[in-house]
């Protein structure tokens, strides 16, 4: 990712030298205006999709969070700023174990055991952003809000009856407790307008997080010479959480310090 900021900026600082006019041969503003509005996207895994950098590297870490943000310019050098970073994931594993007749294995026999793991995060952030410069390469800064939620479930769905298995215990779903944190952040970045109301930035900002983290559940089935019976039991503690880290530590699962594409309208 450094590598990528580095190239980025420079190409952004050495395109600025060929022309500093703010209109476009058909006179369309380069710049934001008053009442514009603008709507950004992680530009790193277009770069990636693109092997921006070479045949087979990616850039940066895998992304699995993927955002958005919107801004509204009340004039051309204040915009007030929304983001929304979703972040879902879902697997299975599957692995065949041998078949059970009554506690004893049945031949060559096999079944399946399916264990689906799915996660769910969401961030929304608000906040102010200012800016300085009148040329197309501009520098920002300001501060948000941050709001995040998420939670995780694993269940296992197992190829054997319950009650051909052996005695023990046995977990078909464990629920971890819903985290829901509150924050701020403050950030600054570069922004190169390469086109009319068309850009790249670079962020990197300051973030704290508080977050909480409420008790989750397990289902869980019990045997027991050849008998079986299910309960629900809380599973963990209740966890509260500071962090204060910038955003290469990635804040509350915000994928932030990345490269944005901006377009105003």
């Amino acid at each position: 990712m450094k590598k990528t900021i580095l190239a980025v900026a420079a190409v952004a600082v050495s395109l600025a030298g060929f022309s500093q006019d703010l209109m476009s041969k058909k006179g369309e503003a380069i710049l934001p205006e008053a009442g514009d509005y603008a709507i950004g996207f992680d530009a790193v895994p277009l770069f990636n999709a693109l092997k921006f950098n070479s045949a087979d590297a990616k850039i940066g870490a895998d992304y699995t969070n993927y955002g958005i943000l919107v801004k509204r310019f009340t004039d051309a050098k204040n915009a007030w700023r929304f983001g929304a970073n979703l972040g879902l994931s879902s697997s299975v594993v599957k692995q065949d174990v041998d078949k059970l007749d009554a506690g004893v294995v049945d031949g060559d026999n096999t079944v399946e055991n399916r264990t689906s793991t799915t996660e769910f995060n969401v961030t929304l952030s608000a906040g102010k952003e200012m800016r300085r410069g009148n040329t197309r390469v501009q520098g920002y800064y300001g501060y948000e809000g941050l709001v995040s939620m998420g939670s995780k479930r694993v269940n296992t769905e197992f190829g054997n009856d319950f009650d051909d298995m052996n005695d023990g215990d046995y977990t078909t779903s464990d629920r971890s407790g819903v985290r829901f944190g509150v924050g701020a952040r403050a950030f600054f970045g570069v922004e190169y307008f390469f086109a009319p109301k068309m850009s790249l930035n670079l962020e990197y900002g300051l973030g704290a997080m508080f977050s909480t983290t409420g008790r989750g559940e397990q289902h869980i089935t019990h045997v027991a010479a050849g008998d079986s019976n299910s309960e629900v039991v809380e599973g963990g503690s209740r966890t509260n959480t500071f962090n204060l880290s910038t955003d290469r530590a990635n804040v509350a699962g915000l994928q932030q310090g990345s490269v944005r594409l901006l377009f105003h309208f």
